[in-house]
């Protein structure tokens, strides 16, 4: 994963900065998006203290986002925390939390 990481981030950064630039201007504007996606995969290469983001690098954070939006999407759209299958969502965390 790290080195399909650096070949998309070496490629989109040179597709970017050097054809789309020059042939539609509106494109300046890209590497504002692009940089920080960059920067957060250099720096989940190099942390040593979270494992899944290190292996998953950029992508690991958005595990931990749908993880927090996880709650809210049950309670209004799909079923509450004592309907889980094959084990309630409070079962899971506590077994989660003793293997800790």
């Amino acid at each position: 994963m790290r080195h399909q990481f650096v070949i998309f981030a070496c490629s989109s950064l040179l597709i970017v900065v050097g054809t789309w630039y020059l042939l539609w201007p509106p494109a300046a504007g890209s590497p504002l998006v692009l940089l920080p996606v960059i920067l957060f995969g250099c720096y989940d290469m190099v942390q040593h203290h979270q494992t899944f983001e290190r292996n998953i690098l950029v992508m690991g954070w958005g595990h931990y986002i749908m993880e927090a939006l996880r709650p809210k999407i049950y309670q209004y759209f799909i079923e509450s925390d004592t309907n889980g299958n094959p084990a309630n969502r409070g079962c899971r965390g506590m077994v989660y939390e003793r293997a800790k």
